[in-house]
């Protein structure tokens, strides 16, 4: 098990804690679901599912970006004053915007809306890990998560019937 030191001098470990990976699949479970439920239904229960992919995907997008907002808050002090901290707590809220952008627009561009704001919040994540303003074991846990999940959000995307 690879150790570095945090932030507030603690052994920080790269091994992503239990708790973390098992919520963060458990995460995934409507993501694959849903997903599924959006090829293999009927035309009706299947845009019963893609509604419902919109609206999870949503709320995961703002709760990464409240993650990003956690980060960029804790153990500084009055660092949120500061340009690079600003922009942080900023970048964080981008995450909700989109979201609910995407739960206004038509099905199939909202999903696609949904895809790329979680690769552009994994792109932030992985950022702000290499600049040591994330936990070590964040980057995997996030790569893994996001595939998951985008994958997901394609899929029903290819789903929605073009008219």
């Amino acid at each position: 098990m690879a150790m570095s030191y945090g932030r507030d001098g603690a052994e920080e470990s790269s091994e992503i804690p239990t708790a973390a990976a098992l919520l963060g699949a458990g995460g995934l479970i409507p993501f694959v679901g849903l997903a599924a439920a959006a090829h293999f239904a009927g035309a009706v229960d299947a845009s019963i599912a893609i509604e419902a992919l919109r609206a999870y995907g949503a709320v995961i997008l703002s709760f990464l970006g409240g993650i990003i907002w956690g980060l960029g808050i804790a153990g500084f002090g009055g660092a949120a004053a500061k340009p690079r901290e600003a922009l942080r707590l900023t970048v964080s809220i981008l995450p909700s915007l989109f979201g609910w952008l995407a739960l206004m627009l038509p099905e199939q561009s909202g999903l696609w809306l949904l895809a790329s704001s979680f690769l552009m919040v994994l792109a932030v994540d992985l950022i702000m890990s290499r600049g040591g303003l994330a936990p070590r074991w964040y980057p995997a846990l996030r790569w893994r998560l996001t595939a998951i999940a985008f994958l997901c959000l394609v899929v029903a995307g290819s789903a929605v019937p073009t008219v």
